[in-house]
């Protein structure tokens, strides 16, 4: 991960008529490599009770329009977290702070939460989310400094599903009609996850297998930032007292755009024999993303 170049702050303010507030509040993010506060309050007021307020500070993270910058001085405008650069992996504490004038009732300027969001990203991708969801008050009696679980960011889940093998033929006769198929897939330089690992038999020329075959994996980060996969895949042919193999390695990607996508793909494998005995092998399978904010 590198340093946090946007931050995305979803928030309701109470139902209450008095939930509201006039007074300034400020986001504080904290780690290993040290932290910094930033105040919330140089353009949009939260002196409106049962209001959603949407704001950003630097970049917008996940592309998510509608959402107001925060500005802190009309002179040096937005509030850039880059101005003094925080690593997201380092991150271990948000907080949210209300300050007060004093502490007397008269100047104690309570603000009630429904709930509170923060969205944490960086130039890499990377994404991490602080929240509370439940009312959250700030006051002098119950504290003016709140601090936020980290919670799942958004994700997008990538599934490979194999749905055929095929055979045909590739020169003047195929390979043979023993045969071992390894398929796989798996974060790149790790495809470790076995969809497939079949043996069979068959004396045609051309065929194809059906399979429904799936594995997945969950990958943090905004929609619409495409993942990159390995997807593996190997056939032996052993029917002749030596084996004829044929391997190949693919990177893909999975577009992880909003909601669910489906492409489908195949493989292919050359496997030479003795002579002029060659079978051509095809894997077809299909990359489904679901990304959800």
């Amino acid at each position: 991960m590198g340093n946090i170049k946007g931050i995305r702050i979803d928030l309701r303010t109470g139902t209450q008529s008095w939930a509201a507030t006039g007074d300034k509040i400020f986001l504080g993010i904290h780690g290993t490599a040290g932290g910094r506060e930033f105040r919330l309050d140089g353009s949009l007021k939260l002196n409106q009770a049962n209001q959603d307020h949407r704001m950003v500070l630097g970049v917008t993270c996940c592309d998510t329009p509608g959402y107001q910058q925060v500005q802190y001085s009309t002179a040096l405008g937005d509030n850039d977290p880059l101005l003094s650069p925080l690593d997201l992996a380092s991150v271990r504490y948000v907080y949210v702070r209300k300050e007060t004038a004093d502490s007397t009732s008269t100047n104690d300027d309570v603000l009630v939460l429904n709930n509170i969001s923060v969205l944490l990203c960086d130039a890499d991708g990377g994404v991490r989310r602080f929240a509370k969801r439940g009312k959250i008050n700030f006051s002098d009696e119950v504290g003016l400094q709140h601090w936020l679980a980290e919670v799942d960011p958004p994700t997008c889940q990538v599934t490979i599903v194999l749905k055929r093998i095929r055979h045909e033929k590739a020169a003047k006769h195929t390979a043979g009609n023993s045969w071992a198929f390894t398929f796989s897939a798996g974060p790149p330089d790790n495809h470790a996850s076995y969809l497939n690992n079949y043996n069979l038999k068959e004396k045609k020329d051309s065929w194809d297998k059906e399979f429904n075959r799936t594995a997945s994996w969950k990958y943090p980060g905004c929609c619409g930032h495409a993942q990159t996969l390995s997807i593996y895949g190997k056939a032996v042919e052993d029917d002749i007292g030596h084996d004829d193999v044929g391997e190949w390695t693919r990177e893909i990607t999975a577009p992880c755009h909003s909601g669910t996508s489906t492409e489908s793909a195949e493989l292919q494998l050359s496997v030479k024999g003795i002579k002029n005995h060659e079978s051509l092998i095809t894997f077809e399978y299909d990359v489904i993303s679901t990304c959800l904010d």
